[in-house]
């Protein structure tokens, strides 16, 4: 109900952005309705909703059925979207352990689905369909900031793969914007920050926090020449408007 209300301040939409970690884990197929409820009060079926796995979604005894229930394309995580004049690349870290990690009790194969997610990025940059001049923004939807580092290694994977995947970004589809979650904790880091450790392509939002409180979610608005950020909560309140140019 917190989301929902979150979004409400923010106003009417035209497009709901839900990035992974609906549901604590995948333990039950009810934990998948969350995300069909959150999705149904907040766009009431008439905008359209881009989902992006997160890493509690992988967890639990249904994850194996996570994708018969999600947005996917033919199965795949990692897909690109055209909405009006944006286009987007949702991208999919898995887990934020190593699959060895004790967590999983040998159950995934991440890093081999990270290595098919980098042939899948490597063929979006060089098809160039993000090059249409119809597309004022290009944005890339990421539960993991996976261009920021953990300072506990134990998190902090893929280092090499990760960097890669930045400059990849960064040189050839040049987003606009990277909307983030994971962290629990709402932030808005350009490029150069003490957030960017790994070849960051753009101004990164973690686009929610969460406190026994309160929850707080992002809204944007895009511009030719700008794009808009705003956070708003369940208990009403606003932030001031940030400017991205």
């Amino acid at each position: 109900n917190e989301p929902i209300a979150a979004a409400n301040v923010f106003g009417e939409i035209d497009m709901l952005i839900l990035n992974g970690d609906i549901a604590d884990n995948s333990s039950f197929e009810e934990n998948f309705v969350k995300i069909h409820f959150l999705a149904g009060e907040i766009s009431k079926g008439k905008i359209p909703v881009v989902f992006a796995r997160g890493n509690h979604d992988m967890r639990g005894g249904c994850a194996d059925k996570f994708s018969d229930n999600t947005p996917t394309n033919n199965g795949l995580s990692y897909y690109t979207v055209k909405f009006k004049r944006l286009w987007l690349l949702i991208l999919d870290c898995g887990e934020d352990k190593v699959d060895a990690h004790a967590e999983y009790s040998n159950t995934i194969r991440c890093h081999y689905f990270r290595r098919m997610e980098d042939k899948f990025l490597k063929e979006v940059a060089d098809k160039g369909e993000y090059l249409n001049p119809d597309y004022i923004k290009r944005l890339v939807v990421c539960h993991i900031p996976f261009t920021n580092r953990h300072k506990n290694e134990e998190w902090a994977i893929e280092k090499e793969l990760y960097s890669e995947w930045g400059k990849l970004l960064k040189e050839k589809i040049k987003p606009s914007l990277m909307i983030c979650g994971h962290l629990h904790k709402k932030s808005i880091n350009p490029i150069g920050s003490e957030f960017d450790m790994l070849n960051q392509p753009s101004t990164l939002v973690v686009g929610s926090e969460v406190t026994a409180e309160k929850y707080e979610g992002a809204g944007f608005v895009f511009y030719d020449d700008k794009t808009e950020v705003q956070f708003t909560d369940n208990l009403g309140n606003k932030s001031e408007i940030t400017k991205i140019c």
